[in-house]
């Protein structure tokens, strides 16, 4: 069907009827709408794409977990909790990337990447998982590393090496687990518990470190006393060690959240004039 346009109606007197003026307006109205809606890249921004990171890992070894039966019940609730954690993340980080085609383009390769891993979480094949997890990790790193050069100012080391000390324990984890099922990535694991425990030595002599900070990470070295052991047990499905990883990993977890989260605060308060 033909819609006829309404005829336009003469100009006052006195006035000359430019070219589409409604039109005009609107455009530069929805530009300064645009304009305002625009936001910076924040120092909680690039933490956010670390906490990334860290889910990427940590559901991979939620899933693998829950293929072993270690602690099922428990692990499939925590795996519910971080995927709705990451599409949150990620959703928050979207918003920020919308007026540029560079960190747009980054955060849609993540997204398609997430994609691609809550699929294989659900199959629980574990050669898919680890695979879907790694290329995940990587594509989160490149889209941080292009928030990063968005960012007004630099992200405070401890918290960086907070969130890096997490992401790398839910590693150790999900790289045990797969040896527990006939992977061999005893040597990765042997490689991320070095890692780790040179970010655990940096984190605990901290100058900076508060007394609360202080005792969450007294309770993140008791844990990794366990944690530990059973990474250098010989390989075997012993449910003790099973069960210590998975219980350990997910303390630790919660203790570096909570430096996290102190570290955090404790940067902006040193930023402000």
């Amino acid at each position: 069907m033909i819609r006829t346009q309404p005829q336009a109606r003469p100009a006052s007197p006195g006035r000359r009827a430019g070219p589409y003026p409604a039109m005009i307006l609107a455009m530069v109205l929805a530009t300064g709408t645009f304009a305002a809606q625009a936001a910076p890249v924040r120092a909680q921004d690039i933490n956010n794409a670390a906490q990334l990171r860290m889910l990427a890992q940590r559901t991979a070894k939620l899933s693998l977990q829950i293929r072993l039966g270690v602690r099922s019940a428990d692990a499939t609730s925590k795996l519910g909790e971080s995927v709705r954690q990451f599409d949150s993340l990620l959703g928050q980080l979207q918003k920020i990337g919308a007026d540029d085609r560079d960190l747009e383009r980054a955060l849609d390769a993540v997204a398609y990447n997430w994609e691609a891993l809550k699929t294989q979480l659900s199959e629980r094949d574990p050669d898919r998982i680890n695979q879907a997890s790694e290329e995940l990790t990587m594509t989160i790193l490149r889209a941080t590393r292009t928030l990063e050069s968005h960012a007004p100012s630099e992200t405070s080391k401890l918290v960086t090496l907070a969130v890096q000390e997490n992401t790398l324990s839910q590693r150790m984890a999900k790289l045990y687990f797969l040896s527990q099922l006939g992977r061999q990535t005893r040597p990765e694991v042997e490689v991320t518990r070095t890692r780790f425990a040179a970010v655990f030595k940096q984190l605990i002599d901290a100058p900076g470190n508060t007394p609360r900070a202080s005792s969450l990470l007294a309770v993140a070295k008791d844990q990794w006393f366990f944690y530990e052991q059973a990474l250098k047990a010989p390989p075997g499905k012993d449910k003790v060690y099973l069960e210590n990883v998975a219980t350990t990993s997910e303390r630790i977890s919660e203790m570096m959240e909570g430096v996290t989260a102190l570290y955090t605060r404790q940067a902006a308060s040193t930023r402000q004039p």
